[in-house]
């Protein structure tokens, strides 16, 4: 197809592969052909370190996009993202795993084969690390707070709450949802790849089948959550069972228990223990364990304690994820909350 060769795509800012601890600049990466201004439909083909790759993108309208990438490298690739845009995606996994760090904010995921994801996270810079040992094959709808906005505006109560509340607020919380991937999937994906239209027809069609992926993805999560407010009944002696692991954890802090040997003392399972725990603490067992030392290391801030001190009394050997850590927990660093005491 004619089109235009362009470097770089406009936000991948830096692409770098990394192959036995080296990391290594990918020059001229991808090419770019855009196949016809009337339908915004972009290819990008691998050469070099990522030959055998295939990116392509249908721009439905600003703010709405179809992505699917495919192919195999040969080693991890290491893409970094800077300046992003915030974008709502959904992720369809067929195969191949990556890595996403926003490590500035503490956040990351992973998206694996078989599984979609639902995932917002408002922070500009990130890495994402393409695993080379396998091949992989995704397929994206991406969708900007506007184009989300407006989608929803008139039927948020078609969403879940946690959804309304990131609009709500203005966009500003991360949002991430994981589930098995819906075999419909792979049907929508071949009738793409099977589009016998062209120009303003051809974007319509795909505009349907982007839409068809996303109320895929929000039905499942709207299944999830209402069988995830089933009701619980936990009778006395397990609540008392309960109440001791959640004893353990407050007492040890700095050296906790593992899951299996607190769901000995609970005498069930280790996933019945975070079932039953999280239904009458509100928590899992481990993100109990985390509010609390951080909650912890607050008061020891306000006591006059370093960051150091309060960081190794909770049980943390790393300042730096501590900081992390603690930021996610309040929304600030312990070394700016020192500040502002």
């Amino acid at each position: 197809m004619p089109g235009q060769n362009i470097t770089h795509p406009p936000f991948w800012h830096q692409i770098i592969s990394a192959e036995e601890d080296r990391s290594v600049s990918i020059p001229q990466a991808l090419s770019l052909e855009k196949n016809s201004s009337a339908t915004s439909e972009c290819f990008w083909q691998g050469n070099n370190e990522l030959a055998g790759s295939r990116f392509a993108m249908m721009e439905i309208r600003s703010g709405f996009e179809l992505w699917h990438y495919h192919g195999k490298f040969d080693h991890d690739v290491l893409m970094s993202f800077q300046d992003s845009p915030p974008m709502i995606a959904f992720s369809f996994c067929f195969s191949g795993r990556s890595v996403h760090d926003y490590l500035s904010d503490g956040h990351s995921f992973e998206a694996a084969p078989g599984f979609q994801q639902i995932i917002f996270y408002p922070f500009p810079d990130f890495t994402s690390r393409l695993a080379g040992d396998m091949a992989f094959n995704r397929l994206v709808v991406l969708l900007s707070p506007e184009r989300f906005m407006e989608c929803f505006d008139r039927d948020m109560d078609a969403l879940i709450p946690a959804l309304q509340q990131i609009m709500e607020k203005g966009f500003h919380m991360p949002f991430l949802h994981t589930t098995h991937l819906n075999p419909l999937v792979g049907t929508l994906l071949d009738q793409l790849h099977q589009c016998p239209f062209a120009g303003s027809t051809r974007k319509r069609f795909f505009e349907g089948c982007a839409l068809h992926l996303i109320m895929l993805q929000l039905n499942s999560l709207d299944s999830s959550c209402k069988a995830a407010v089933a009701p619980v009944r936990i009778d006395p002696v397990v609540q008392k069972r309960l109440l001791r692991v959640k004893k353990l954890l407050e007492n040890r802090l700095n050296d906790p228990p593992c899951l299996s040997e607190l769901a000995r003392e609970a005498a069930m399972s280790p996933p019945t223990l975070n079932k039953c725990f999280r239904h009458l603490y509100g928590a899992t067992v481990f993100e109990y364990l985390r509010q609390q030392r951080f909650d912890q290391a607050k008061v020891m801030l306000e006591q006059g304690l370093s960051v150091t001190e309060a960081s190794l009394a909770v049980g943390y050997e790393s300042i730096a994820s501590f900081s992390i850590a603690f930021k996610k927990r309040f929304g600030y660093a312990p070394s700016r909350y020192l500040r502002q005491k």
